[in-house]
């Protein structure tokens, strides 16, 4: 949905959209505008504004920001809050492994547009 949006607003209609990616390979969309774009609006969505603050904005405060492990509790419990995902035992550990990588990629993406920004 981000790529589909973010190529819309950027491009206009009927230009190629960027095909929807599943995979894990997030450190490639930092060199793609577009990607980067794309990724930067799914973060939006997943975290609003006062969400982002409530969650990283004591990490940001006390400068444990780079602490990974509490940037990842403060994301898991967002996202199982919010959305009800959960890492269930049911779902197999390479699927589990995608859905953390995802959330790292967001929840430290969601951190750089506060911190920078304060959006």
């Amino acid at each position: 949905m981000g790529q589909e949006l973010t190529a819309r607003l950027l491009h206009g209609e009927g230009e190629e959209f960027p095909g929807l990616s599943f995979g894990s390979d997030y450190h490639e969309h930092l060199n793609d505008p577009m990607e980067l774009a794309a990724d930067m609006l799914v973060s939006l969505v997943a975290y609003s504004r006062s969400a982002a603050k409530q969650l990283f904005g004591r990490l940001l405060q006390k400068g444990t920001a780079d602490n990974i492990q509490e940037v990842l509790s403060a994301a898991r419990t967002h996202i199982g809050s919010v959305w009800g995902f959960t890492f269930d035992k049911q779902i197999g550990a390479a699927e589990n492994l995608h859905y953390l990588a995802g959330m790292i990629h967001f929840a430290k993406l969601r951190l750089a547009l506060l911190a920078e920004y304060d959006i």
